[in-house]
């Protein structure tokens, strides 16, 4: 089978499709850049706009029109469609979310998912020398003119372990990782629901700019994050981190 990919809006909506890419990668799909050429397109949406969902519409009529290929609409838009999405040419399925076990059956492969860590080995030219990895889904902001908390829910934090083991895998083939998600300044502040390792406080980031820098010196690392004010607001993890991973040359935060 030949997939093609295409992603509208955010870094989180891109790691979001590497992690399908990879999915459907283990199970045998060649992935290509020309929806002509492919059996089917999977493309992530984004609704923080009006023009990203005209963009959506357009290219899904777009592949419609190139070749034979169906398509699956997943994401941010596909989770509020209220059936227009869903009735654009040759649309195979509308999925609520970026799930690559979802996904995969959405396009008809029952058979055993294997997903690992997002893209930790490059899988065609798509791959970058920096990696995303998200740190967080959701928001509890409930902003009156953002429609992300009814596409993507409530704040929800990954596990730290679980972070570790990704950015370890991803430091194996990337210079540097960039941590990204909905909102990254609520990260922990779900830590009533078990994600963060005992001990460990909750993260709180300054709404402002924030300054990252990852240093690693004879195997110690150093990590701050400053606000406007220059409040550091990581420093306190670095001496757990360090003890727990070793991490690439340089991270940002987006």
């Amino acid at each position: 089978m030949n997939v093609y990919f295409h992603t509208f809006g955010c870094k989180a909506n891109q790691y979001d499709t590497e992690r399908v890419r990879e999915a459907f990668d283990a199970n045998g799909a060649v992935v290509v850049d020309d929806p002509a050429l492919a059996d089917l397109a999977i493309i992530n949406s984004c609704t923080v706009t009006n023009e990203s969902e005209v963009k959506l519409r357009r290219l899904v009529r777009h592949v419609a029109k190139s070749g034979h290929a169906q398509t699956i609409v997943m994401g941010c838009a596909a989770a509020l469609d209220n059936g227009v999405i869903a009735a654009l040419p040759s649309v195979r399925a509308v999925v609520a979310n970026a799930e690559p076990a979802v996904v995969l059956r959405a396009a008809g492969i029952t058979g055993s998912v294997r997903v690992g860590a997002q893209h930790a080995a490059p899988l065609h030219s798509h791959a970058r020398s920096r990696a995303l990895l998200k740190i967080q889904d959701g928001c509890d902001e409930h902003c009156t003119f953002c429609a992300t908390t009814l596409a993507r829910g409530n704040n929800r934090s990954r596990p730290v372990a679980e972070l570790i083991e990704e950015a370890r895998s991803l430091a194996e083939q990337h210079a540097e990782i960039v941590l990204t998600g909905v909102h990254i300044g609520t990260y922990g502040q779900d830590a009533n629901q078990g994600v963060l390792t005992p001990g460990w406080p909750p993260v709180t980031v300054p709404e402002s700019e924030i300054e990252t820098s990852v240093v690693v010196d004879g195997g110690a690392l150093t990590v701050t994050a400053r606000g406007s004010a220059g409040v550091p607001v990581f420093a306190a993890y670095s001496d757990k981190i360090a003890s727990l991973s070793s991490w690439p040359s340089s991270m940002t935060i987006l």
